[in-house]
C-alpha cells in the first residue's frame, strides 16, 4: 500500500542491537548549515507552565517533577480521578499542557498512526487525529515487542511535534492544540526490526529531531512554525536508539546525544559539533542526564559501561554497571563526583 502523508505524532522506544539486511544500504545525508538554509533562531521563552509535562522525560528532559507534590500510592480506586480506552496501540509516553492530555498510539490493521487528546480534568476525548495511513511491517519484520507509535510527542506551548517511523521513512509532523496537521517533513529513511525510539525536543524557535541508522543517520532541526529545515548533521552509520536532551551544562547549553560508540555534544542554535567522547560503544537506548557541570551516560550494546564526562568531554570516570532500556535519574545532584 502507497503511505499517504496524512498527519504525524510519535514515541519513545529504547530497543536492541541486531545486524540485518534491512539496514545494510547506505544512503548518507549531506549536511546543512544555517547559512545554507537562512533560518533565524529566534530566542523565545517557552510557553509551557510550570505545571505542564511536555515533553519526553518532562520539562527538563530528567523525568523529575518539580514544585509540586505527587501521588505515591493507588490501586484500583485509591487516587485514581479518571481511566480512558485508546485505541491501538504504543509505547509513547502521555505529555501534558494546559487542559490537555496528548499521546500517539497506532492501529494494525487497518495502519493507521494516531495522535489524541483528552480531557486533563476528566479523561474525556478531545480530538482524534489520523496521522498517516500505511501499511505496517508484518510478523518477523519487526519485533513482537515493540510499536508502531513509540517516541513520545513534545511541546513548545504553542504546537505539538511528532515523528513516525513508517514505509521506510522516519516522518515529522506538527500539529495545532486542534489537532490539525500544520506541516509534515521527511527526515530521513529508515529500516529497524525494533522500530524508531528518539522523541523530539524543542529549543529555542526549533523543533529538533534524531535519526541513528546504519543506512544514513542525522540530527535535524526545523523552524517550529515553518518546518523548513534550520539545520542537519550527519551522524555516524550506526543503529542506535536513545533520544537527546538540550541541557545547559558548564554555562552552555548543549544537545547531548549517546550511541555510535560516543557522547556527543553539538550546539543546538548551529547544529556545529563541541566535542566528541568515545565511550558507552555502539547501540544505547536510555537518555543522557546532566548536572550544572557534568554529563552521565549508561547503556551500550554489545558492549556497555556508565560514564561521567565534564562539560567539556573529559572522562572523569567510568563503570561497568549500567542501565540499557532505562534512564538514569539523578535527585540530589551531586557536588562532585
Amino acid at each position: 500500500m502507497r503511505r499517504q502523508l496524512l498527519r504525524t505524532i510519535t514515541i519513545a522506544m529504547p530497543l536492541t542491537l541486531v545486524t540485518f539486511s534491512g539496514c545494510s544500504r547506505q544512503n548518507a545525508l549531506t549536511a546543512i548549515s544555517p547559512e545554507e538554509s537562512g533560518v533565524k533562531v529566534i530566542d523565545i521563552e517557552s510557553a509551557l507552565s510550570v505545571e505542564d509535562w511536555g515533553a519526553w522525560r518532562g520539562p527538563s528532559g530528567d523525568g523529575i517533577a518539580r514544585q509540586q507534590e505527587l501521588v505515591t500510592t493507588w490501586d484500583e480506586e485509591l487516587n485514581v480521578i479518571w481511566r480512558a480506552d485508546i485505541p491501538g496501540r504504543g509505547h509513547s509516553s502521555p505529555i501534558v499542557v494546559g487542559d490537555a492530555v496528548f499521546v500517539t498510539s497506532a492501529i494494525d490493521k487497518p495502519g493507521k498512526q494516531l495522535a489524541l487528546a483528552y480531557r486533563r480534568t476528566d479523561g474525556s476525548e478531545l480530538w482524534r487525529t489520523v496521522l498517516h495511513e500505511c501499511e505496517f511491517p508484518g510478523p518477523g519484520e519487526i519485533h513482537q515487542k515493540t510499536s508502531n507509535a513509540n517516541s513520545t510527542i513534545v511541546s513548545d506551548g504553542n504546537r505539538l511535534y511528532a515523528a513516525m517511523y513508517n514505509s521506510g521513512l522516519i516522518i515529522a509532523t506538527a500539529l495545532d492544540f486542534h489537532g490539525e496537521v500544520l506541516w509534515q517533513k521527511e527526515i530521513a529513511a529508515y529500516s529497524s526490526p525494533f522500530g524508531y525510539a528518539a522523541s523530539p525536543i524543542v529549543y529555542k524557535s526549533l523543533v529538533v529531531f534524531s535519526v541513528d541508522h546504519i543506512a544514513g543517520g542525522c540530527i535535524t532541526a526545523f523552524d517550529g512554525v515553518t518546518g523548513k529545515t534550520a539545520w542537519r548533521v550527519p551522524r555516524s552509520p550506526v543503529c542506535s536508539y536513545s533520544s537527546p536532551i538540550i541541557a545547559n551544562v558548564g554555562g552552555v547549553d548543549q544537545l547531548l546525544i549517546s550511541g555510535g560508540d560516543a557522547v556527543t555534544s553539538y550546539n543546538p542554535t548551529f547544529g556545529d559539533e563541541f566535542w566528541k567522547t568515545p565511550c558507552i560503544f555502539t547501540a544505547t537506548c536510555g537518555t543522557i542526564v546532566t548536572t550544572n557541570d557534568k554529563v552521565f551516560a549508561s547503556g551500550g550494546s554489545p558492549e556497555h559501561e556508565t560514564v561521567c564526562l565534564s562539560a567539556t568531554g573529559e572522562r572523569l570516570w567510568s563503570s561497568n554497571n549500567h542501565l540499557y532500556e532505562p534512564s538514569p535519574i539523578i535527585w540530589k545532584r551531586p557536588n562532585n563526583c
